[in-house]
């Protein structure tokens, strides 16, 4: 999570004002990382090809804004 965290923040400081992300609907997991992390749910559901399954699968996807300062918004990561 930590190195998770400091590519975010770097990417802030680059200048990326936003990052995009998604996950599998049968995966929970993910989802909570993405949520720990500071990301929000787009409310988007979209059919993705997963190559290990070998068929498309419903995901769906998160946004997360950078602070060009600090990279995460203070206010969305979570400790």
């Amino acid at each position: 999570m930590a190195m998770a965290r400091e590519a975010l923040n770097e990417a802030g400081r680059m200048g990326v004002a936003r990052v995009t992300a998604g996950h599998f609907c049968d995966k929970a997991g993910s989802a909570a990382v993405l949520l720990r992390l500071g990301f929000r749910a787009m409310g988007e559901r979209q059919a993705v090809f997963s190559a290990s399954r070998g068929a498309e699968v419903e995901a769906l996807r998160y946004a997360l804004p950078l602070d060009a300062d600090t990279g995460i918004d203070a206010g969305r990561a979570q400790a």
